[in-house]
């Protein structure tokens, strides 16, 4: 597959206080300022996130007056105009990095870069990173901007660990793989990431986030993780044989239609009988356009599908799953 040559829109969100500012300086120390754009959009009428990172990049933009995601979708798309246009006239800008205010759901930001015609040619989202506060957050109380944060998550960062007891560190990142089995789970001292160098070649991979998370601990057959706290359940599904592209799609056209407002993430793999699988990736109602990758990623190519819900039975889509079957063409693996 050929790299794609859009520039990547990195996410940094994370609730109030869980130390988004600093890991954004930390990893600004790895990579170059003049080629990396930053966006802060800060909750309330005075930004000051933009001067905590100064020292690295000294031109910030900064939304300000409330949250990114459902007040400033212009403003968003404004800004990002601009940087097309400052690419178009010569500058080198290798990536845009948005950080929202802590009560923001990074989905609209991916909803406004998909749906935007200007957009959608020249940017992709590259990754979906959110902070988890080790101190603040255990245990994990069901704040649904939280769990929306966790459940658009390709990176997880549990920040604040030299301070915090670590048993309920421990118990903290089960809760969270509970939510997302997709998601890849670091901690971080000081505000620095431990396993930094892995996060750092996910976060700055050609092609980033169709190769993110699912060939990674991902159970053999059917599963089903739910999480009291926050009503969430996961399903992580195989299935064996090829899936009929079209007919999935039109399998999860009807259950977005259906119970979209209960769909917080889906992500897969499919094999529909190429070199290399399908990558679907959707965060809530909206689903990114389909990439077909030249290879798969490892040497299981098994189609593997996580599904995370709250507020429905996620046995009502695994019957539908089964429903589909003949058409879909691939049997979910037996346990």
């Amino acid at each position: 597959m050929a790299t794609d040559t859009r520039i990547p829109v990195i996410i940094l969100t994370g609730f109030l206080g869980s130390g988004k500012t600093t890991i954004l300086a930390h990893v600004m120390e790895f990579i170059d300022p003049a080629r990396t754009e930053i966006v802060i959009n800060e909750y309330g009428s005075v930004g000051l996130d933009q001067y905590l990172i100064q020292q690295v990049k000294e031109e910030t933009q900064v939304l300000k007056g409330g949250c990114v995601c459902c007040q400033l979708r212009s403003d968003l798309v404004a800004v990002l105009q601009q940087v097309a246009n400052r690419i178009d006239s010569g500058e080198h800008i290798d990536r845009v990095i948005i950080e929202t205010s802590g009560l923001a759901d990074p989905a609209p930001i991916m909803f406004t870069i998909y749906t935007d015609p200007m957009l959608q040619n020249r940017f992709r989202i590259g990754g979906v990173i959110t902070t988890v506060d080790a101190t603040t957050h255990s245990p994990l109380g069901p704040h649904p901007e939280w769990v929306k944060q966790i459940t658009s998550a390709d990176w997880v960062i549990i920040t604040k660990t030299d301070i915090a007891d670590q048993q309920g560190v421990v118990m903290l990142g089960r809760q969270i793989r509970a939510m997302n089995p997709s998601a890849t789970i670091f901690t971080a001292k000081n505000g620095h990431i431990e396993q930094e160098a892995e996060f750092l070649k996910d976060l700055l991979s050609a092609n980033g986030r169709e190769n993110l998370g699912l060939q990674n601990d991902l159970p053999s057959s059917v599963s089903d993780r739910r999480d009291s706290n926050s009503a969430t359940a996961s399903l992580s599904l195989r299935f064996a044989g090829s899936v009929n592209w079209s007919a999935f799609s039109v399998w999860l056209s009807m259950l977005l239609h259906a119970h979209g407002e209960h769909i917080l993430r889906i992500k897969g793999l499919l094999d529909v009988g190429s070199a290399g699988p399908i990558v679907l990736n959707g965060v809530q109602h909206i689903v990114h356009p389909p990439i077909h990758l030249s290879e798969w990623p490892d040497e299981d190519t098994v189609s593997r599908l996580v599904i995370i819900v709250r507020g429905i039975d996620p046995d009502r889509i695994l019957d539908s799953l089964h429903k589909f079957r003949r058409f879909i063409g691939a049997a979910l693996v037996k346990v």
